[in-house]
């Protein structure tokens, strides 16, 4: 606008401005939400994910299922006291 070619900066606004950019929340933090069996099942067997061509984004997705469903098998499996493992599945 006008205004702002003919008028003088605010100097102190300009530093804030440049201070908060610099020194503000820039880094994101990792979080890992536990993940049920079905939403597992709906993510890895439902739903194909498909990429156009290969970029980071695209790779941490698909690392995160991978790492998702080898935290649910890791965190499924139950020993008894004698170190055997048992399953949570019916037998047949």
């Amino acid at each position: 606008t006008l205004r702002a070619m003919f008028e003088k900066p605010d100097i102190h606004a300009q530093i804030w401005k440049n201070q908060r950019s610099v020194h503000g929340p820039s880094k994101v933090k990792v979080r890992k939400y536990p993940l049920t069996r079905f939403t597992l099942d709906q993510m890895l067997n439902a739903v194909r994910l498909e990429v156009d061509e290969e970029s980071e984004v695209s790779l941490e997705l698909l690392r995160f299922g991978v790492d998702a469903a080898m935290d649910l098998k890791k965190n499924m499996q139950v020993f008894n006291a004698a170190g055997e493992r048992l399953s949570a599945a019916k037998p047949r």
